[in-house]
């Protein structure tokens, strides 16, 4: 039976495999949180998350429900994917949806192939929080995974990329053709944050206290990482190294680290990120492929510069050299730690300067005012 549409409300139908920890489920929230409810009716359905993730909706008091697909996750499954479909097509058409707005790769798939089978008129729209294309699969999986996206996209109305490179990553790749892809930046929803960073209080001579924050995984190169580490340990920097995150190179990492002798704190997943990232001077990512780090902009509102690989979108959320550093190679790395702790004048004003840039262009209501332009516009036609 179909739900009661209240008159003149746009229909969104949002999508997520998985509401897990991270940058697409924080930005998921805005749009439920800041989208005018006026003007806007909004159905979240999620698919379960893994057993080495935290629930977002866990660590976070939400204002709004959340409908689970119990089917849905990220891994292939033929028999769950089924049934996650059946589950979709269902959703369909009891909520009678708008427009059907999927985050993530899996739920873009079981999305719009459930439009197959919807008879009524509906707008589809993907978000590409990142992509697949560099760093997760061998030559001939990604041709494929391009095949199917290619075809994905005959059936969607516009395409959204977090970043001007992820978009021109996947036009390059031929995903879809320019007139269907929207960039629209990341936009969180910003936690009061203090104006001095905590692990200096005790005077300049502390240590920078440098982070590495994520998933433990091969794509995030926690092996890189620890090089520097050991670069920056054996010229004796004055720094301090801690590790927030899980994954399923955790332990080969804590392995590594014991047996080259590196001093590093490991704190495991840490649901309530927002004291980390207020101790922390310097966030460091060693990345192989990123989407729009999503770090990088939490980082930044609490005046934690960040120095990155200059891989996916960084480049949108970092300017290297005023609120932070693109780095490549571990001497690279290494040389701005030295530089930085060698001029903390520098460095409080990077800090400075990177949470001014975060709080003006990546809060959450600025994310909802550009999503209900894409709707009001996909509407409109």
């Amino acid at each position: 039976m179909r739900e009661r549409q209240e008159v003149g409300k746009i229909r969104i139908l949002r999508v997520m495999a998985r509401f897990n920890l991270g940058g697409p489920a924080q930005q998921i929230s805005s749009l439920m949180t800041f989208l005018d409810k006026e003007d806007f009716e909004q159905k979240l359905v999620v698919g379960e998350c893994a057993d080495d993730e935290i629930d977002y909706s866990t660590v976070r008091a939400l204002g709004f429900d959340i409908d689970k697909n119990p089917h849905l996750g990220r891994k292939i499954k033929l028999t769950s994917d089924f049934l996650a479909l059946t589950f979709m097509i269902k959703t369909y058409y009891q909520f009678r949806p708008d427009i059907v707005h999927s985050h993530t790769a899996k739920a873009g798939l079981i999305c719009r192939i459930a439009r197959i089978f919807y008879i009524h008129k509906v707008r589809l729209v993907h978000t590409y929080h990142g992509h697949l294309l560099y760093g997760y699969f061998n030559p001939t999986k990604t041709r494929l995974l391009v095949l199917i996206e290619k075809f994905l996209g005959l059936f969607t109305s516009r395409l959204v990329t977090v970043g001007n490179r992820v978009r021109d990553e996947l036009l390059a790749a031929g995903v879809g053709p320019a007139n269907k892809f929207q960039v629209i930046p990341p936009g969180i929803t910003f936690l009061e944050s203090s104006d001095s960073k905590g692990i200096n209080s005790n005077g300049e001579n502390a240590k920078l206290s440098i982070g590495f924050v994520g998933r433990v995984t091969q794509i995030k190169r926690p092996d890189k990482f620890l090089e520097v580490v050991e670069a920056a340990q054996a010229r004796r920097l004055n720094v301090s190294f801690h590790v927030a995150g899980d994954g399923n190179l955790l332990d080969e990492m804590k392995i590594s680290a014991k047996k080259r002798g590196l001093e590093i704190e490991f704190l495991g997943w840490v649901a309530d990120i927002e004291p980390l990232f207020e101790n922390l001077e310097i966030l460091v990512l060693t990345s192989d492929n990123e989407g729009t780090p999503i770090s990088i902009i939490q980082a930044a509102a609490h005046g934690c510069i960040s120095l990155s690989t200059d891989v996916g979108s960084v480049e949108d959320v970092l300017i290297d050299g005023k609120t932070g550093f693109l780095c490549d190679k571990v001497d690279e790395f290494v040389e701005k730690l030295d530089f930085l702790g060698n001029n903390p004048a520098i460095l409080r004003e990077m800090q400075s300067s990177a949470r001014s840039f975060a709080v003006s262009n990546f809060s959450g209501q600025r994310l909802a005012r550009d999503h209900t332009h894409l709707y009001q516009s996909l509407i409109s036609r």
